[in-house]
């Protein structure tokens, strides 16, 4: 499942769309992987590069995912180039997976107006940076109730 503010309306003149994965530690392979196949695949069958993507940590150190595979990123945080939109990609845990620096760094992008959306857990930490208040949002199957009670200004979607 995902979140996304301040969505991309297609209304852009640019070629190529410059998207961020903030992979969190415990982040999930499966949602990280079901997220940047699809632009792959645009980029091949259309023969133009639509979308490029970094792979982006808060310090720019390996991360590990909930699996155990560990992927070396691009960039830090402070490092990372101008995005058009970042994704948060969660995993298990999420309560003790994202830091306080990380959770700054999203509002900062929002100040931005920067696309921001979340897979997996993402939501959560968008959540916790307030970034969703007054919107509505999903998470993970099963995780839409813990979303609800710690975050009431949410209007979390159960389906």
């Amino acid at each position: 499942m995902s979140v996304s503010i301040n969505q991309f309306d297609g209304s852009s003149n640019k070629e190529v769309n410059r998207i961020g994965f903030l992979l969190l530690d415990n982040f999930t392979m499966l949602a990280f992987s079901s997220a940047v196949e699809p632009m792959r695949m645009a980029n091949q069958l259309t023969g133009k590069e639509l979308y490029d993507w970094y792979v982006i940590s808060e310090d720019g150190d390996y991360v590990e995912a909930s699996d155990g595979i560990t992927i070396q990123p691009d960039c830090s945080m402070a490092d990372a180039p101008q995005l058009d939109t970042l994704i948060v990609v969660g995993g298990v845990n999420i309560t003790r997976s994202f830091t306080r620096k990380q959770v700054t760094w999203l509002q900062s992008l929002a100040r931005k107006h920067v696309g921001l959306g979340g897979v997996c857990t993402g939501a959560y930490v968008l959540a916790e940076a307030g970034l969703l208040d007054g919107l509505k949002a999903t998470t993970w199957a099963g995780g839409e109730k813990e979303l609800k009670e710690d975050y009431p200004a949410i209007n979390v979607q159960f389906d």
